[in-house]
């Protein structure tokens, strides 16, 4: 397990998943936000290791656990 994940970067972990997921099916940023009900930029960010909290973080955890359907 790469050292950052071990560090307790939980939300490293979670943004490589997202962007493992868009590599493996060839999915965009920009086609992926609105799929997860979120803004664009907010995806991008959060795949750069900036932090972001309330509804947002809320939304792509769904996702990512499940919640939405692409």
């Amino acid at each position: 397990m790469p050292s950052q994940y071990r560090r307790g970067k939980k939300s490293s972990m979670i943004a490589h998943l997202i962007r493992l997921y868009r590599k493996e099916h060839g999915i965009s940023l920009r086609r992926l936000a609105p799929r997860i009900g979120v803004g664009f930029t907010v995806l991008s960010r959060f795949e750069n290791g900036q932090s972001i909290v309330g509804d947002n973080w809320l939304k792509i955890l769904r996702w990512l656990l499940g919640d939405y359907k692409l």
